[in-house]
């Protein structure tokens, strides 16, 4: 039974050589809750009396990390006042997964949907796994200055690159969700997606795969220097339009499709620290 099981993921989670996934492949894959000692929670709280200003986004982030015990640094952006804000928490191997969100908002809107709705997925997988030590170790970062060209993601691209800080395995970017069912952005790596898809199946839903015109997001940059990314958000062609408006606000986001997503993130995110760190998964397969 464990042969198969590894010629299964070897067959699945090959990420150069595969271009698209069987349907039958996804539908196997094992849910991540299956392996988490408890199911985490979304916290909704977090998206109770929200900033507008940017820099006091950025400090009730970096300090809402830091009230839930996780090791968290500003990485001052250049020329910029903004940071990203950067939790760690360590796994039992020195492998990284990265998982993000950006704390920035734009426009005439209260920043609730886009991207606060993200920052709180971040803030409740830090509080589950400050409880439950991951296999890899977890970057959870908040972005600065996503609005503003993608310039903290970007930053920490080149950082990578030089050599200055690890590179992740795999890039999980959380953006504007809750406001429409779950879907993945259609850069998102196959075999990522697949393992995504599989989640939300077992847990009854569906994960749409989407192409909206003039689409960003924090994932791209490291997509460009080839590290895999899966990309979330909940937005079409009419959601699309409510971002940087007075239309997102508290009220914008649905709770039942926000916990929704979380759950199907949270198992994700579970899967792909287990199933990543078995040796058929190896980094040198995918960068």
């Amino acid at each position: 039974m464990k042969l198969l099981i590894l010629l299964f993921i070897s067959s699945v989670i090959l990420l150069n050589g595969c271009s698209t996934v069987e349907r039958s492949s996804c539908d196997d894959t094992i849910t991540g809750f299956a392996r988490m000692a408890e199911t985490p929670k979304l916290q909704l709280s977090f998206l109770d009396a929200v900033p507008r200003q940017n820099m006091e986004r950025e400090a009730l982030t970096f300090q809402a990390f830091r009230s839930l015990g996780c090791s968290t640094v500003r990485s001052r952006l250049r020329r910029d006042r903004s940071s990203n804000i950067i939790c760690t928490i360590e796994g039992t191997s020195a492998r990284e997964l990265l998982i993000a969100a950006h704390h920035d908002s734009l426009g005439s809107g209260h920043g609730i949907a886009d991207n606060w709705t993200g920052v709180s997925v971040l803030l409740s997988l830090a509080r589950y796994y400050q409880r439950h030590q991951p296999m890899h170790t977890l970057k959870l970062v908040a972005f600065a200055d996503e609005e503003d060209d993608l310039k903290g993601a970007s930053q920490m691209v080149r950082r990578i690159r030089k050599g200055e800080l690890a590179r992740p395995r795999a890039v999980i970017n959380v953006d504007t969700i809750g406001i429409d069912e779950l879907a993945l952005d259609y850069r998102s790596d196959a075999s990522l997606a697949c393992v995504a898809k599989s989640s939300a199946a077992a847990l009854g839903l569906a994960l749409d795969t989407r192409k909206l015109e003039d689409m960003s997001g924090d994932s791209l940059p490291f997509k460009q220097i080839g590290i895999p990314t899966l990309h979330f958000h909940s937005l079409n062609a009419q959601t699309i339009r409510y971002l940087h408006t007075y239309r997102d606000k508290r009220e914008l986001v649905d709770d039942k499709l926000l916990t929704q997503a979380f759950n199907v993130i949270a198992s994700t995110i579970s899967a792909l620290d287990h199933r990543m760190d078995l040796e058929v998964f190896d980094p040198q397969d995918i960068e």
